[in-house]
Order: C-alpha cells, then structure tokens, then sequence
C-alpha cells in the first residue's frame, strides 16, 4: 500500500501512524496480519511510488506492473519490497 495519509507520530520509540478507509484493500490485509511494513522511496522509485498509491491490489497486480517483488519481512507478517532490477 502507500499511504498518503501517514506520518512520523513519535521519534523515541520510532513510531508512525497511517490513515486508511474500511473500504480499501489495504485496510482488510492489515487487520488479518496485525502488521504492515514502511518504505520511504527515493526519487529513483517515485514513479513506482505514484502508481501503487493509485492502482488497487485488488485489481491490478503492482508487483507485475512496476517490475517489484514481494519480500517476506523477517519480523512481521506482512511484505517489504525490492526491485527486480
């Protein structure tokens, strides 16, 4: 997901809080995992970035579109992700 709701709440312990409707994919994959991870893109990915903020999961594959793959996080049960290239 990106999340354009979010920011940085508290800085000791690191902390952010996001924002999300009931409505939308992402919301329903977090509460199933209790758990999501963060990624701060660099101006390499903002294209990447963009279109994963507008396309949802639940009808388009973004890892596909944008030629990322989905890495299994070590300490939650949610992805991280990399690229391919």
């Amino acid at each position: 997901m990106n999340a354009a709701w979010g920011g940085i709440c508290c800085s000791q312990p690191p902390c952010v809080a996001v924002s999300l409707r009931k409505a939308t994919y992402s919301y329903a994959a977090i509460v199933e995992r209790k758990a999501f991870t963060v990624g701060i893109p660099s101006e390499t990915w903002m294209k990447e970035a963009d279109y994963v903020g507008i396309a949802s999961g639940a009808r388009w594959n973004k890892f596909a579109a944008t030629g990322l793959t989905p890495v299994r996080s070590e300490l939650v049960y949610a992805p991280t992700r990399r690229s391919f290239r």
